[in-house]
């Protein structure tokens, strides 16, 4: 996840600083209930390895990789494409409301 987001920070040229949450802090608050990480998911409880599909028979057909700086770029071009409300109002992830939230509770525990 990190190595994803630092690709992501560098090919977007973001200022963004990284703050990490573990498992606990994140089910304690309901970002999973709430869908809230999107791209991550608890290695264990109910939804353990929910996100795991082996690509094996999709490789075996032709499937191939790009590589993540490729894909990040290629997806924040086509995301300045849609409208602007689209791209202010995302429908997955935290909203910056909730990503305070979430900040500030992490900085008192």
């Amino acid at each position: 996840m990190g190595a994803l987001l630092d690709t992501a920070k560098r090919v977007s040229k973001s200022d963004a600083r990284f703050v990490w949450a573990d498992q606990a802090f994140l089910e304690a608050n309901g970002a999973f209930e709430r869908g809230e990480v999107p791209i991550w998911w608890p290695t264990s409880g109910e939804y353990a390895g929910a996100a795991l599909v082996s690509p094996d028979r999709a490789i075996a057909k032709g499937l191939r990789f790009r590589d993540a700086a490729t894909t990040v770029a290629d997806t924040l071009a086509w995301h300045r494409t849609r409208p602007q409300e689209q791209q202010e109002k995302l429908r997955a992830g935290l909203t910056p409301e909730r990503e305070a939230e979430l900040l500030s509770k992490l900085k008192k525990a």
